[in-house]
């Protein structure tokens, strides 16, 4: 098992806000704002900062502000938000602390290694 992101960041093509709601329902209790919603799991909080259109493509940024989530890492979080929502995710291929640059996409015909600028 990989080690744990310290924050965790996806990015869903063509989705709506309230299905990201509805997928974020099903791990956490969520406390509604405008732009950032605040998830509870357990006793721990985090902040989670949805922006729609974030990247080229109709791309949304669902940024967990600390990893406080069930997935540790990127490519975990993508591939939970991928299934629930059968919409394409894409996610760093590592840690940025670790500088291991690279994205991933995750859609029907599976996973790949893609450049995206």
């Amino acid at each position: 098992m990989s080690e744990a992101f310290p924050d965790i960041e996806i990015y869903i093509k063509d989705v709506a806000e309230n299905s990201i709601l509805e997928w974020l329902r099903s791990h956490f209790d969520i406390e509604s704002g405008k732009q950032t919603v605040t998830l509870t799991r357990g006793t721990e909080k985090t902040a989670c900062l949805i922006v729609p259109d974030a990247a080229k493509g109709g791309y949304t940024s669902v940024w967990f502000k600390s990893n406080h989530t069930p997935w540790p890492t990127d490519i975990d979080c993508a591939r939970d938000a991928h299934k629930f929502l059968n919409k394409e995710a894409r996610c760093s291929t590592g840690s940025w602390e670790n500088e291991e640059g690279g994205w991933l996409k995750i859609n029907q015909q599976g996973e790949t290694k893609v450049v995206w600028e």
